[in-house]
């Protein structure tokens, strides 16, 4: 697929959503309909571009691939709207609709492990009790992440829970926490020379990096990931791309990919990244911070009680979230990352699991981020997020997009 019949498919997706959302009167901003229009396009636009060596890749990450979809069910389905109403009722009322349907939402998310329908009704009713119930938190769930500040996943940060020492280095300019090298990002006044990075970039005399260098093995690239941020770099459609580029001191690189000069270590959470190696840009806006005094500091491993917890993604996975409900995966949450006002910043599917199974207590191994003063409240959560996300590209950790 070419450039021009890219953008003929934008147009015709965003028409057809108009007229949908004219016909059931629903209150779709425009900017979330033009999101979700590209992001139709863009997966679309997959199938027209296919790579051996990327299909290779991706199929080492998930060996076995998402199902065909099963009357509207893919891996894209999210907990909100008619279809994840549906999967409740069918899961109460049609066993075999209920199970392929889960297959259908992605590999791992089947519920083969649970023999025959009569195990996994003793097993849903263990959960919900009724279907009224399991309606209930699903409603909940959604009113929750409607409430919530942030931003789509692909603008989320993508921590894993042995970035916790990089994170507090870089977040705490005046300390290394163990790391090789102290880093520090510069987040609050007064400004080390300039507010604006770029302009900072180029009073310094810094030059971009000539490649990311990547590990062999542990920074997976998909061709989803290209095509998102190629695209959503070329038509500047994504609903969150006007939050991040406004304010200038956070060189927020887009979507699935790391910053120039940063050691990109992938999703992997086994690798620990190695801000100490970044050169250009990442270099650059690691170290920028340093002797200024700006800090947040990192609790590590705390409990945190499941309802304080509030999420700052704007969907999570239904397939996902049902699985982990019926797998009870998700109280002990190794390694993942909040802050100290409960917002969850990774770790979101361990949480809406929980919700639907109508947990209550504790969440354990919760690493807690302690907003600095400039960054506290809710209304300072999306500026929080783009620190965050930024932080993660430079530290090679690119944003996820499912």
């Amino acid at each position: 697929m070419n450039l021009k019949q890219l953008k003929s498919l934008i147009r015709e997706t965003i028409q057809e959503n108009k007229k949908v959302s004219r016909n059931t009167k629903r209150k779709t901003q425009w900017k979330s309909l033009i999101e979700n229009a590209t992001l139709k396009v863009l997966l679309e636009a997959e199938e027209d571009e296919s790579n051996p060596e990327v299909e290779t890749a991706a199929s080492e990450e998930a060996p076995a691939a998402a199902a065909p979809s099963v009357s509207g069910y893919d891996k894209e389905t999210n907990t909100k709207g008619d279809k994840a109403s549906q999967l409740i009722e069918n899961m109460f009322d049609n066993i075999p609709a209920f199970r392929a349907s889960m297959d259908a939402m992605g590999a791992g998310w089947g519920l083969g492990d649970v023999a025959d329908d009569e195990s996994l009704a003793a097993v849903r009713d263990e959960i919900f009790g009724d279907k009224a119930t399991a309606l209930k938190r699903l409603a909940n769930l959604n009113k929750k992440l409607d409430d919530g500040k942030g931003f789509s996943k692909a603008y989320m940060p993508a921590f894993e829970g042995v970035d916790v020492d990089a994170v507090a280095n870089v977040l705490d300019s005046e300390s290394a926490h163990g790391e090789p090298e102290n880093m520090g990002v510069d987040f609050e006044e007064e400004w080390n020379q300039t507010k604006d990075f770029d302009k900072y970039f180029e009073k310094i005399g810094g030059q971009e990096a000539d490649t990311t260098p990547l590990p062999d093995d542990s920074a997976k690239v998909t061709e989803e990931n290209v095509n998102l941020y190629r695209w959503s770099k070329l038509a500047g459609l994504l609903n969150e791309s006007d939050s991040f580029t406004g304010g200038g001191e956070h060189p927020f690189p887009g979507p699935a990919t790391v910053m120039n000069g940063a050691v990109g270590v992938g999703n992997s959470a086994e690798v620990k990244p190695q801000p100490h190696r970044a050169q250009g840009v990442a270099k650059a806006y690691l170290t920028k911070g340093i002797g200024t005094g700006d800090k947040m500091s990192v609790t590590k491993s705390q409990n945190l009680p499941h309802n304080k917890m509030i999420p700052s993604q704007r969907e999570v996975k239904l397939g996902k979230s049902i699985a982990f409900a019926f797998k009870d995966i998700g109280k002990d949450m190794a390694g993942a990352f909040a802050d100290n006002e409960g917002n969850i910043l990774d770790g979101h599917h361990r949480w809406s699991g929980q919700e639907m199974r109508g947990y209550d207590g504790d969440h354990e191994g919760v690493h807690i981020i302690n907003r600095s003063s400039d960054y506290s409240g809710k209304g300072s959560t999306p500026k929080f997020l783009k620190l965050l996300s930024t932080v993660s590209a430079a530290l090679g950790r690119p944003t996820k997009l499912k």
